[in-house]
């Protein structure tokens, strides 16, 4: 506050409270040149710290500012008159205290503490007069707000819109109070809203109500944290779920994962079941004794569960596709093959089951030795993990006309 104040201003300040000259003679003493060694500094703006009217002039110009922020009317009602002054941080009346926003100020040297309190007209009038001056379209306002963080999280402003735009106009309309000449206020050390209209309304339910509102939260919590990991709610354990709701960060179970304990379960299961065994009697009169393991259906290694899961990983061999250089001769042939029909023919099989096509191409006609491949037919077939059988007849299509037979091709090797 000190260090900015204007000596031309402060002489015509002092002027109207002392005599012309005690105010000439208060101002050219900080109106001088301080020379010290082969130092020369001429003073022109601010106090110097240490002279004898010093004290004096910031009581006084931090009045005037005190003046221009509450307003002659405010001012003069937290003063009270001045043969009967108010006590500090009161008021001659009720009626005189509510009568205005200003509940309650006091300025410590340059730290201003103000407490306001609105009404629904009142917030309303001054919220839309910022906004009218600074739209927020995008609802920005909340992004960098000074909010106090030495509070308990649970007594700390919640950034809502409203009570945001609130505090952001407040400060607007007091710092423009303030004449940019004069002194700026700075956020960081200003006036902080924290109650706002949705602090008090806080909803007064029964147990049975707050109980049913708690699901409906659990439920809502669950919902959303399953939609962003594409995760299967239902598999989370209690201990997860108390994490999610509190906020922690739940790394997603994987759906293969899941499976795959679904499968190991099962065999672990069938694993502890107790043996038993069955006699029963042919038509010729002999007692045949079986065990479970001879009744139970035989799963192999191509059980369908596990090739389906197997399967969902076809994808990630596509972005690892290279061709040994060991196999490559100058005298046979040259295949130009797509990459994106390459992927799409790994990934219609499992792992353990041959599956053949057809290569459809052209030649070029400069290079009879390259073949350029347009397409892979898949045509009806029988395969396993050791061998594919294919029809005799070769495909037919309007679209095969232009392309010539350039092989065949089998993937899938088993593992």
């Amino acid at each position: 506050m000190y260090e900015k104040i204007d000596l031309t201003l402060l002489n015509r300040l002092l002027r109207l409270i002392v005599d012309h000259n005690i105010a000439d003679y208060i101002t050219a003493k900080n109106n001088v040149s301080i020379a010290y060694k082969d130092m020369m500094h001429t003073n022109s703006y601010g106090l110097i710290r240490g002279l004898q009217f010093s004290s004096f002039i910031v009581q006084y110009y931090g009045l005037v500012l005190d003046l221009l922020v509450l307003g002659l009317a405010r001012a003069s009602e937290l003063a009270g008159m001045p043969r009967r002054p108010n006590e500090y941080l009161t008021f001659a009346d009720v009626e005189t205290e509510v009568s205005h926003p200003i509940r309650l100020y006091t300025r410590y040297m340059d730290k201003v503490y103000m407490l306001f309190k609105f009404d629904g007209e009142e917030s309303k009038d001054l919220i839309q007069r910022y906004l009218i001056e600074h739209p927020d379209p995008n609802n920005e306002n909340a992004v960098g707000y000074r909010n106090k963080m030495c509070w308990p999280r649970d007594c700390r402003m919640r950034l809502l819109k409203r009570d945001v735009n609130l505090g952001r106009a407040i400060f607007w309309d007091i710092k423009n109070r303030l004449p940019r000449s004069i002194t700026t206020l700075d956020w960081d050390n200003s006036f902080e809203v924290h109650h706002g209209r949705c602090y008090t309304n806080w909803p007064r339910l029964t147990d049975e109500q707050w109980i049913k509102v708690e699901v409906a939260l659990k439920d809502l919590i669950l919902t959303d944290y399953g939609k962003k990991n594409n995760a299967n709610v239902s598999s989370l354990t209690q201990s997860e779920i108390r994490d999610i709701i509190l906020g922690m960060e739940i790394s997603p179970p994987s759906l293969q994962r899941q499976q795959v304990a679904e499968i190991e379960a099962q065999s672990r299961e069938q694993s502890q079941m107790t043996a038993t065994t069955t006699k029963t009697t042919n038509v010729h009169g002999e007692q045949i004794v079986t065990t479970q393991h001879e009744a139970a259906i035989f799963h192999s290694k191509t059980d369908w569960r596990v090739r389906t899961i197997s399967a969902t990983n076809l994808h990630l061999r596509t972005k690892h596709i290279y061709v040994s250089s060991e196999d490559i001769s100058e005298e046979g042939l040259t295949y130009v093959l797509p990459k994106n029909i390459l992927s799409t023919f790994i990934t219609i099989a499992d792992l353990r089951t041959q599956v053949a096509g057809y290569l459809y191409g052209i030649t070029p006609p400069d290079k009879d030795q390259v073949r350029e491949v347009m397409c892979i037919v898949t045509v009806p077939q029988v395969g396993n993990h050791q061998s594919v059988t294919l029809p005799e007849a070769l495909p037919g299509h309007e679209m095969l006309e232009s392309w010539s037979l350039s092989g065949g091709f089998t993937h899938n090797h088993t593992s």
